[in-house]
């Protein structure tokens, strides 16, 4: 499917003026929607945002490339748009924003990676689980849009425990399947639960970098595409 920028008119005032863009808040309507996992070592899970999360947004407009904007720990985040965006244009938001920054809506997309690195089994920092929204552009005057987040990652948690190798420190876990388990998604070709994958590797793996004996529990954590698959292997290593 094709994407089709949206026409927006721009004044010759010089850009130091910024008299061509305006800022808008942009607030989250989904607490639970956000960038890592945090584990109470209860039967579930909740994503928090992370001081340093940044996030990628661009509209629709012919001539807006990506920017990328800090995200506070409530989710908001100031973008600045073009000042001619009215509410015939759609904000996207994408995150992880890595090397989306100067890009244009069509390469606006997010990627489910093959090979993760998580901190250790008491923490799932360093495993990004994507995400994206999009919302219309708000009417002039007005300075805040919420958005609603949508993952197109299933986020595959593992516990893993033994007697006879609790001493063992696990290094990493493997997921295979037959088809493709991470990808890129297209942001602008995507929402309201509907995902444009390009598949990638068949194989994910989590490797943790900050080693702890299997007694001491904790999970592992894989991001894969949603899907439904079959003939899947898991792989377990540790350090023996």
């Amino acid at each position: 499917a094709g994407i089709m920028a949206a026409s927006c008119q721009f004044s010759a005032t010089p850009e130091n003026e910024r008299a061509d863009y305006r800022m808008v808040t942009v607030t989250t309507e989904s607490l639970g929607t956000k960038t890592s996992i945090e584990n109470e070592y209860s039967d579930w899970t909740h994503l928090v945002w992370n001081d340093g999360d940044r996030v990628a947004y661009v509209t629709d407009c012919g001539t807006d490339v990506v920017k990328t904007a800090a995200v506070s720990s409530d989710g908001t985040f100031t973008a600045e748009i073009p000042a001619e965006a009215t509410v015939s244009n759609t904000l996207y938001v994408a995150y992880p924003p890595d090397g989306l920054e100067g890009k244009t809506l069509t390469d606006l997309k997010i990627e489910i990676g093959e090979a993760n690195t998580q901190e250790g089994m008491t923490s799932s920092a360093g495993v990004n689980v994507p995400m994206f929204a999009s919302a219309q552009v708000p009417a002039a005057g007005e300075t805040t849009v919420s958005v609603k987040y949508e993952i197109p990652a299933a986020i595959v948690r593992f516990n893993i425990t033994s007697s006879e190798y609790a001493a063992d420190q696990l290094t990493s876990v493997t997921m295979e399947a037959s088809v493709p388990l991470s990808g890129s998604v297209s942001v602008p070709e995507s929402g309201d639960d509907m995902f444009t994958y390009e598949g990638g590797s068949g194989s994910v793996t989590t490797t943790i970098s900050t080693l702890s004996p299997i007694s001491e529990g904790g999970y592992v954590y894989l991001p894969v595409m949603r899907g439904d698959y079959s003939d899947v292997t898991v792989t377990v290593k540790t350090d023996k």
